[in-house]
């Protein structure tokens, strides 16, 4: 049995094979397709042992070379290796220079265990101590009388040998050794200098981080293996023993976590992206400004451990972008992407200048959205500085009024003189505006000063200032009551199978923190996830929630909880949804591999006796878990395993005439 893990050790899967029947004494990877493995078998020439190859990470394997009862195997390339025996009739050091095809015995000094730093400098070990090369394995010295089982080495000073109960550690090539304390290690593998995974024969992992000083316990209960070998901090096997094999391979995932969709981010700031990965090395990062038409590079070749970037926003042509989105890919293979789920909102300050002649006039100030009426006795340039998304300095409002806006213009023209000033807007360009009647305009001489209400008069399309003015400073808008609600547009629940989907939609929303979803179970209601909301917005916005884990009944209720961000919340209308199952169905147990508990879940169209019974990996049963008439529904029920020894078991359902059975993992 061979378990594979590509998450350092902390999940360990696995798939059924039987191609292999006999004894695995050790493998070697060069990388996560590429590997061979050394069988063993009381009679040398017995069917079943030598050689194995795969190809395709342990999927399938290829018996190459079946003479010979080996325990050691090592190759520095796709062609060049080495294989040992210590079997009393074969032992030996044999080298391989067609990938293992046909092997040239070198001596038959009896060895466990080999490994080469380099083409030349190698390593190996048995009963009689440890040897060591440095030429290509023609000849070898004794280091060490110590008796050893397995060798691996760091590069060419750095090394350690266990086997007989011992740790051996050496920092100058395999010259001297000292002996450790330590667990009974079986097998160990280098991930850097001073980081090392152990295995013992007893099914226990594992790790140190400062070369076998100490060592932490990482898995337990694996229990099936001789050997155990990683290729890197992600991806490791474990195996040995057992006549049926596993294996376990998943390609590398990424997710972008933020922006993930409805963020406001100024040119110039700095903000995190960041993400979550598996099994990826390394990341490169784009965005874009057209919803993902066309990428700009933001950085390559990150490293992915990291979770984030902190990117400098740039400053973009348009100093308002809507359909920002960013973009995260696997360096070494860009097919595994993942980017933001909506548009996010790039902006940077607008400045228009121009110039004032004298007389009555009206100028329009373009990209500001702005107009300013008035009359000019002495001539100059006006700027105008506008801030699409950023809030004004605080300042007391004038009485009656309640809010002011989340966006500001600056006006300043240091030589000019007029009087009869007014400005002038567009209602259309007024993010969250509901009711215009309520809008006035705001006036202070600095940022940071009490606000002046110049007054507001809707002409036309238009929000106009009704007190004149005779200096320019910095303008607002203010409200006499609230024009920003959270304003829920649509709330809808659907039934998908197994699942809920539920999906709602503002059209406007002020300090929304996000929405919790409730769903009603035995008459209470129950928190059952959380949806972030965009704080403040007067565009339409789309959110969306799955229910995935759905037990008993049919009818299902639903409600949000809108979140205020100072705290305060209200509830939406109720939704119900009937989910009605068309087929029977038996999932796969969550979490798995498990230790000792379990979840079994499973689907009934209709009133049906159930029976689910456990049987370990030889089809013997073991226990009856469940022998219950149940109503159509969904449905969950615990297996705990507290009193079975690790291993693969089946579960397997009967309902009716529908019979189903799936495998499960109890590692201890």
């Amino acid at each position: 049995m061979i378990y594979k893990t590509i998450n350092g050790g902390k999940q360990w899967k696995t798939q059924l094979q039987t191609s292999i029947s006999s004894f695995s004494r050790c493998f070697y990877f060069i990388n996560q397709s590429l590997g061979w493995l050394v069988k063993s078998n009381s009679v040398p020439q017995e069917v079943g042992a030598g050689i194995y190859r795969t190809t395709d990470g342990g999927e399938n394997w290829i018996n190459i070379y079946s003479a010979g009862d080996f325990s050691g195997v090592f190759f520095i390339n796709q062609d060049v290796g080495w294989v040992t025996s210590d079997n009393c009739i074969s032992k030996g050091i044999y080298k391989s220079t067609d990938g293992g095809f046909t092997l040239d015995k070198k001596n038959s000094i009896s060895c466990s265990n080999i490994y080469f730093s380099d083409i030349d400098i190698g390593w190996a070990v048995g009963v009689g101590g440890i040897l060591k090369s440095t030429d290509e394995g023609e000849t070898w010295t004794t280091k060490s009388s110590s008796s050893s089982s397995f060798v691996r080495f760091y590069n060419h000073n750095v090394g350690m040998s266990v086997g007989s109960g011992a740790v051996l550690v050496s920092t100058d090539g395999g010259e001297n050794w000292t002996t450790k304390s330590a667990p009974p290690l079986q097998t160990i593998n280098f991930i850097n200098s001073v980081t090392v995974w152990g295995y013992s024969s007893e099914g226990t992992l594992y790790k140190t981080t400062n070369l076998g000083d100490t060592w932490e316990t990482l898995n337990t209960g694996l229990g099936f293996g001789e050997t155990a070998f990683f290729i890197n901090e992600y991806t490791g096997w474990v195996g040995g023993k057992s006549g049926i094999m596993f294996n376990y391979s998943v390609e590398p995932s990424i997710a972008l976590t933020s922006p993930n969709g409805g963020e406001v981010w100024k040119s110039g700031w700095q903000r995190n992206i960041t993400w979550t990965s598996e099994n990826i090395s390394h990341v490169n990062l784009y965005y874009s400004t057209n919803g993902g038409g066309d990428w700009n590079t933001i950085a390559t070749n990150i490293d992915a451990s990291s979770g984030s970037y902190n990117w400098t926003i740039p400053i973009l042509t348009w100093f308002i972008n809507l359909n920002c989105k960013v973009k995260i890919d696997n360096a070494s293979n860009p097919s595994v992407y993942d980017e933001s789920d909506n548009n996010f909102i790039i902006w940077h300050l607008c400045n228009i200048i121009q110039y004032a002649n004298s007389g009555q006039r009206v100028i329009d100030f373009l990209e500001t959205n702005i107009d300013i009426s008035l009359n000019v006795a002495t001539s100059d340039n006006i700027s105008v500085t506008y801030y699409p998304y950023e809030a004004p300095v605080d300042g007391t409002p004038p009485a009656g009024i309640d809010f002011v806006s989340e966006y500001y213009w600056i006006v300043s023209s240091p030589g000019i003189s007029f009087n009869n000033g007014k400005v002038i807007v567009p209602v259309s360009t007024l993010r969250g505006v509901t009711d215009a009647s309520k809008l006035v305009w705001l006036k202070r001489t600095n940022s940071g000063d009490p606000w002046e209400n110049i007054g507001g008069l809707v002409v036309g399309y238009n929000l106009e200032s009704t007190v004149l003015f005779n200096s320019f400073s910095e303008f607002a808008i203010g409200s006499t009551d609230d024009p920003l609600p959270v304003e829920l547009s649509s709330f809808t629940a659907i039934s998908k199978s197994d699942q809920i989907l539920l999906e709602w939609e503002t059209k406007t929303e002020t300090n929304n923190y996000g929405f919790e979803i409730e769903r009603k179970l035995s008459g209470n209601w129950q928190k059952i996830g959380f949806v972030e909301g965009n704080g403040n917005s007067n565009s339409t916005k789309k959110y969306s929630f799955t229910d995935t884990k759905l037990i008993s009944g049919t009818k299902f209720q639903y409600r949000l909880k809108q979140i205020d961000s100072d705290g305060k919340y209200e509830y939406s209308a109720i939704v119900e949804v009937e989910n009605i199952s068309t087929e029977y169905a038996l999932y796969q147990n969550y979490p798995n591999p498990f230790n000792p508990a379990t979840t079994i879940r499973y689907q009934l169209p209709r009133q049906s006796k159930v029976v689910i019974k456990i049987f370990n990996i030889l089809g013997s049963e073991v226990m009856e878990l469940l022998n219950e008439q149940k109503e159509p529904g969904i449905y969950e029920v615990e297996f705990n395993a507290s009193e079975l020894s690790s291993g693969a078991y089946i579960y397997k359902i009967s309902a009716d005439n529908f019979v189903q059975t799936r495998q499960m993992i109890l590692l201890k």
